[in-house]
């Protein structure tokens, strides 16, 4: 719900614009609801389906309201070789048990927040915009992004 409700400040600036349109709490893994959803002209997925857990399924239900002849925009990860390979093991082991997700977040963050700090140090950058300015430029919280 926090997402429908986020989507508030968006639909309102945009209401003169286009008043024909909602925000609704879903999962696009529910053949039932995207089959609800009605036809559209166009399906925007950007950077999300391959972080449901199923990808596939995702990418077979979210052409369910496409219309036919509709436009349909995505973007998923790309294949970045031994990066990709390291980062799902990761994601594998964060995701074995608690133990295992321990261990990630001990490592990973105090990594990400070091190498952050110098990286803004060298580009004689305030390293607590970095975090002040987090949710603006990425979307979402630190916490949820690398949580």
């Amino acid at each position: 719900m926090k997402t429908v409700r986020a989507s508030t400040p968006t639909r309102t600036s945009v209401t003169s614009l286009c008043k024909n349109w909602e925000a609704r709490e879903g999962s696009v893994l529910d053949f039932d609801f995207m089959e609800g959803l009605g036809e559209f002209d166009v399906v925007y997925s950007w950077g999300v389906l391959h972080h449901t857990g199923d990808m596939w399924k995702a990418l077979e239900n979210v052409c369910i309201p496409l219309k036919k002849g509709g436009l349909f925009f995505i973007a998923l990860y790309n294949d970045q070789g031994i990066w990709s390979s390291f980062w799902k093991k990761v994601k594998k082991f964060y995701c074995s048990s608690q133990a295992g997700r321990m261990v990630i977040i001990l490592t990973f963050i105090p990594f990400f927040i070091f190498a952050g700090f110098v990286k803004d140090m060298i580009r004689f950058k305030n390293p607590f915009e970095r975090y002040t300015e987090y949710k603006k430029n990425r979307g979402m919280s630190v916490y949820y992004d690398w949580i």
